[in-house]
């Protein structure tokens, strides 16, 4: 796996300007360092991307589940924290809806993550072996089969080969006998075989 250089560098510039347009747009208010929110940032988007890429790179299913429910509590997170930072209300109450929220997240997460990779109602059923009643036994009789055991066909009606009228008895029981003439067939076939085997 090779960089592609060109790629970086028009990531990094984009990276940059958007940074650059950030810090432009940050209103100044007495006691803030732009700097500081600005770094915060950056480390904000570096922590993400190494999230996003640690989960990219993952083969493990359930380490992926885990990566979704995780990065879904901190963006819950950040989301009560970002729509509460205008109004005056108590950091204790604001750690309380985070939890609170992080909380319900993660317990529909984890409910999720487990009816993803089993059944959700897997645990109402236990896992039983059947048992026969009277037992079974693994021993059981059997009969090897040969050539001249899987063909029991009776052929004395058949016309003999070496006869010169063969041709004329095999037309005639054709014509009158097809199982017969079927079997006749088959007994010259096995006798074939089994004389080249």
């Amino acid at each position: 796996m090779a960089v592609n250089i060109p790629h970086v560098i028009i990531s990094l510039v984009v990276l940059v300007g958007l940074l650059v347009f950030y810090y432009k747009r940050l209103p100044d208010i007495e006691g803030e360092n732009k700097g500081l929110k600005l770094m915060k940032v950056v480390l904000a988007i570096l922590i993400g991307l190494g999230a996003v890429n640690l989960f990219a790179m993952s083969q493990d299913p359930q380490f992926k589940a885990f990566w979704i429910i995780l990065i879904a509590v901190l963006l819950n997170a950040y989301t009560v924290i970002h729509s509460t930072s205008k109004c005056n209300y108590p950091k204790l109450y604001i750690i309380q809806l985070c939890i609170y929220s992080a909380v319900i997240v993660g317990i529909v997460g984890l409910v999720m993550w487990y009816s993803h990779f089993n059944n959700l109602l897997d645990f109402f059923i236990t896992d039983v072996e059947d048992s026969l009643e009277g037992g079974s036994s693994d021993n059981f009789e059997s009969t090897e089969l040969t050539l001249g055991t899987l063909y029991d066909e009776d052929t004395s009606d058949c016309p003999d080969r070496t006869d010169e009228d063969y041709d004329v008895h095999m037309n005639l029981i054709r014509d009158t006998n097809i199982q017969l003439f079927n079997d006749c067939l088959e007994a010259e076939v096995r006798q074939d075989l089994d004389n080249e085997l």
